[in-house]
């Protein structure tokens, strides 16, 4: 499996992120090597290694860092059970011992360790009421997730616009979101990222809003998009929202509440995806996956 891969040495200032775009960080130029897979979603752990997700294929590809990036390992082929994979979706590394991974079509979710090995299955033909007094009627066909600090899963339903919170063991804890749901109802919801004081964030691309929940799935606020910014996509890091499109980004300090443009070389190309850890910024393109080093 080819991958072409950038590896750029940088600066970072936590304290005043509109710094991230200083020529200094987008220098330096150091692997290059060829991509040829049809990827969808890049995802970093806390090890420094990443995460693609082919859902054309089927497959999931780790790339090791203590290996140069030239190690990899996959997981998947087109599949109804076990490690067979149907249309993928999404990735998810939020510690040193899991990765979950969202087989959409399948209607599934795998938790598996960090050699992609399944540890555990979560069925959502099979789920169910964890008190048995929330009933609930629609098909669940996640379009995103997101992991709670105590494990709990928030699944992004597709068939109603609504977050389903459900326990590792596919027990379902409360529903959220939808259109009637106040100012929190979501009309055309695309993702979600948690932050690191367990707030969940979630996109609605067609307002260019982001609705803020607590994990009881309470309504906290909104946050509006300046009129000159445009986006589709959004992940966050830290205490910031990066909300983005296909040739630039947009950072929103959660704290200070004030936007900057994150702006690109011009050869990065299109961007399909963001991941970051702290260390590394990652970009998913067309033709490439591009990392800088961020500190």
């Amino acid at each position: 499996m080819g991958l072409r891969l950038l590896f750029f040495l940088g600066i970072f200032f936590p304290a005043a992120f509109p710094l991230i775009a200083q020529d200094t960080l987008f220098a330096n130029p150091w692997i290059i090597k060829a991509i040829n897979k049809p990827y969808k979603d890049i995802e970093l752990d806390e090890e420094d290694n990443f995460y693609l997700l082919d859902t054309r294929n089927h497959r999931l590809a780790k790339y090791y860092s203590n290996q140069g990036y030239d190690s990899i390992q996959t997981i998947g082929g087109k599949g109804l059970s076990g490690e067979g994979l149907n249309g993928p979706t999404r990735i998810r590394a939020t510690n040193r011992q899991n990765l979950y991974l969202l087989d959409t079509q399948n209607r599934r979710l795998l938790i598996c360790n960090t050699n992609l090995k399944i540890l555990k299955e979560v069925n959502f033909l099979q789920m169910g009421s964890g008190s048995g007094t929330l009933d609930f009627d629609a098909q669940i066909w996640p379009v995103d997730m997101e992991i709670g600090g105590t494990g709990e899963l928030f699944l992004l339903n597709q068939e109603d616009n609504k977050i389903y919170k459900v326990d590792l063991f596919g027990k379902l804890q409360t529903v959220f979101g939808g259109l009637d749901y106040g100012p929190g109802s979501l009309l055309n919801p695309s993702d979600m990222v948690m932050t690191e004081d367990n707030q969940l964030l979630v996109a609605d691309s067609s307002q260019q809003t982001v609705k803020v929940f607590d994990l009881f799935g309470i309504y906290l606020y909104t946050i509006a998009t300046p009129v000159n910014l445009k986006w589709q996509h959004i992940t966050s890091f830290e205490d910031q929202l990066i909300c983005f499109n296909e040739q630039e980004a947009y950072v929103y300090h959660l704290f200070h509440r004030t936007w900057h443009t994150l702006h690109f070389p011009k050869q990065t190309g299109r961007i399909l995806d963001i991941e970051m850890n702290g260390r590394i910024l990652g970009l998913l393109t067309p033709q490439a996956v591009i990392l800088y080093r961020i500190r």
